[in-house]
């Protein structure tokens, strides 16, 4: 066992405070001592620095005494005898100072040992302190019974205070009928206000008390985490220090400045008792009224600064356990609490209200969430839309444009329902963007016009369904196939490869080719020339055999060739055919046909035109005739290659 404790442990903590309270009585008391030893001191130095001077004037005396004659010799006698015994009692006086120094040293080393010794008794017991529910209960069953007390006191003071009311109200009838009663009037209202502020410090007694139970409520569950779980009191280490501090400064200004009207009215007591001389005089003098008053609230007065002073111990008490335990924490514990208080604080911003709609405040946390919940569920939206996707192409061949359409519209659908259901889950009903229409309606009208427009044109686009998917279209001069409609615009494949997006509105705005609107058959045409003298019938005949033995040509409608015009140099023919546009290139298939053509044209004998110029001469010289007749004598004609033989339709004509 610690010596010169009498109880075992473990011990409470108002055990552990009387400790405390004893080493800050002892602090007050080493300070104390600490003052009158650096006052003696000072007295000390004061008369050494004396002493120099006495010693002075003791030897110029006695330098005057030897070179002084008669009849001035005996005056300078005197003068060196009183330095004397001014430098005797200077020595005295400075004998007491080191007595009084001495004296003063051993009594602060005294206090400082009793200060280091208390403090350490303290720190002993409150390492075996516990904090514990008991305390608690106990401190509650304690502020029970002292409310009790307290509320016979109020009681009491309450009879005593309608009492008074009464002998005012008796004393004011008396005034109104003799105005030589107004001093008993007077004294009457002296009585009635110091009962009014007796009954006011009891009523302040009595909530201290509950404030006390509070405070230790906190103390026990600031150095008890389970305790502080259990009384739903969990903060950080750094908010306990913050609070007890506040609370310590709370109190102590309390005390303060109830200490202060407790010394006023200590001197005004001390002022009357001085004139009171005599029995009667104290009966019927203002002293004597004043007297029994003062002293009847000055003890309560007192216990009101008592208790103010208890509750700035304890708050300090508090304050300096919740600062020891942050600078004894490790390196975890000091991480653990700082993510703790981000939270607690980060939990408090997000709790913080950036607008009220309607009765409904937005707050960060609730933006959050509907940020995490909609994306969440974009995210599902999308594996949906992916699955059902798989299961449409699976089952068929192609894409259909019924397909895509059904496929949009349903992820609108989804990503709407999402929207809502994120509303519905954090209570925010559709009607709190009612403000916003204005703002909205003004934004449409300046910046989101064309964006609006084009999505608006592209659901009338894929309702309709006067352009789909993989349709042939010619738009704003541009010819493509139809790859994709989306919400603001829709995408057109060239014939080169090039992806071209077109806004949704241009295909309602602009005149709009679809080539492929009520059938994917399109009709092309194929032109031809043969010379004059080539047999019309055949050369068709041959036209409609190559085109209906291509198997990419339909049969239905059959292809036609018919002699379309007569040209400058040919009989111009033109090849009608049909064509599946989605199951064939339609490129492809004509360059077949040409290829096919010229084939034939050739095995039959029909030449192709190319274009053909007469040529009349006049005044043509007898050698270039010589010339010209001995080249068509060797069946060759000027200007042309070896071995090449003069064209049918070729021919010259001079005049």
């Amino acid at each position: 066992a610690f010596n010169g404790i009498e109880d075992s442990p473990p011990y409470t903590l108002q055990f552990c405070d009387q400790f405390f309270r004893t080493v800050e009585a002892q602090r007050i008391s080493l300070e104390a001592e600490q003052v009158a030893l650096d006052t003696a001191w000072g007295y000390l130095e004061s008369i050494r620095r004396e002493r120099p001077l006495l010693d002075a004037s003791v030897n110029r005396a006695a330098e005057q005494l030897r070179q002084s004659q008669e009849p001035g010799r005996a005056a300078a006698a005197f003068a060196l005898e009183t330095a004397r015994l001014a430098l005797e009692a200077l020595n005295a006086r400075l004998k007491e100072a080191e007595a009084l120094v001495c004296r003063a040293a051993a009594r602060r080393d005294l206090a400082d040992t009793e200060y280091t010794l208390a403090a350490r008794r303290a720190e002993w017991v409150e390492q075996r302190t516990l904090y514990r529910r008991e305390e608690l209960e106990n401190r509650q069953k304690a502020e029970s019974g002292a409310l009790q007390s307290l509320e016979k006191e109020r009681v009491k003071t309450r009879r005593e205070l309608e009492k008074r009311q009464s002998e005012t109200a008796a004393a004011r009838r008396e005034a109104d009928r003799d105005p030589g009663a107004q001093p008993r009037l007077e004294r009457a209202l002296r009585r009635e206000q110091s009962a009014i502020e007796m009954l006011d410090i009891l009523n302040e007694l009595i909530t201290l008390e509950t404030v006390y139970t509070d405070l230790l409520k906190r103390r026990l569950a600031a150095m008890n985490a389970s305790l502080a779980r259990e009384l739903q009191l969990e903060l950080t280490l750094p908010e306990w220090l913050e609070y007890f501090r506040q609370q310590r400064q709370r109190y102590d200004s309390l005390r303060d400045s109830e200490q202060q009207r407790l010394a006023a009215m200590q001197t005004e007591l001390n002022g009357w008792e001085s004139t009171l001389s005599g029995e009667s005089a104290a009966q019927s003098s203002p002293a004597g009224i004043m007297v029994p008053l003062l002293r009847e609230r000055i003890p309560l007065l007192d216990r009101l600064v008592s208790r103010y002073g208890d509750l700035a111990f304890m708050a300090k008490r508090g304050a300096d356990q919740a600062q020891q335990r942050l600078a004894d924490r490790g390196i975890p514990e000091r991480l653990a609490a700082a993510v703790q208080y981000a939270r607690k604080h980060i939990g408090a911003w997000l709790d913080y209200s950036l607008l009220t709609a309607g009765d409904i405040p937005i707050t960060p946390r609730k933006l959050l969430a509907a940020a995490v919940i909609l994306v969440i569920g974009l995210v599902l939206v999308r594996l949906v839309m992916g699955r059902l996707r798989a299961g449409l192409f699976r089952r068929m061949k192609e894409r259909s444009h019924g397909a895509y359409v059904a496929e949009t519209l349903l992820h609108y659908a989804l990503i709407l329902l999402v929207f809502y259901t994120t509303l519905r889950y954090l209570n925010i009903p559709l009607t709190v963007f009612a403000f916003l229409g204005g703002a909205v309606a003004i934004g449409v009208g300046f910046g989101a016009q064309n964006l609006i427009s084009n999505f608006l044109s592209g659901l009338i686009l894929m309702g309709e369904q006067q352009v789909r998917l993989n349709d042939i279209v010619e738009v704003d001069g541009l010819i493509g196939r139809v790859t994709h409609i989306g919400a603001r615009a829709s995408t057109i494949q060239t014939f080169n490869g090039v992806d071209v997006l077109v806004p949704n509105s241009k295909f309602l705005e602009n005149n709009v080719v679809n080539w492929t609107l009520t059938t994917n058959k399109l009709r092309f045409e194929i032109k031809v020339g043969t010379a004059y003298g080539s047999d019309p019938s055949q050369v068709i005949e041959i036209l409609e055999q190559a085109a209906a033995s291509h198997g990419k040509v339909l049969k239905d409608p059959p292809p036609l060739a018919v002699l379309h015009d007569f040209g400058d140099n040919a009989l111009l023919f033109t090849l009608y055919l049909w064509v599946d546009v989605n199951s064939a290139d339609s490129r492809v298939v004509r360059s077949d046909l040409r290829r096919k053509i010229y084939k034939d044209f050739n095995r039959m004998g029909i030449e192709i035109a190319f274009p053909q110029m007469d040529v009349h001469l006049r005044d043509v010289p007898d050698e270039f005739l010589r010339t010209a007749a001995r080249a068509e004598s060797e069946d060759s004609y000027p200007g042309a290659e070896p071995g090449r033989k003069k064209p049918s339709g070729e021919r010259g004509e001079a005049s």
